[in-house]
């Protein structure tokens, strides 16, 4: 870490967040040190089982090659 940087200290270990019909959602940060690329590739993963862009798309019309 750079000198300069400031930090910031958690002591919360976990952050509930709204059930999800009987399944239990909570955000957990006592892994230490973690990449922030995992949304890439959960959001990555999510797309192709959901087709997210392609729905995402259908909501805009093209009008420069229509």
């Amino acid at each position: 870490m750079h000198p300069t940087q400031a930090t910031t200290e958690c002591y919360q270990q976990t952050f509930p967040f709204q059930g999800l019909g009987s399944r239990r959602v909570e955000a957990d940060f006592s892994g230490g040190h973690l990449s922030s690329d995992g949304g890439c590739l959960l959001l990555r993963e999510m797309d192709r089982a959901e087709r997210l862009c392609e729905q995402l798309a259908a909501c805009f019309t093209d009008k420069l090659n229509a």
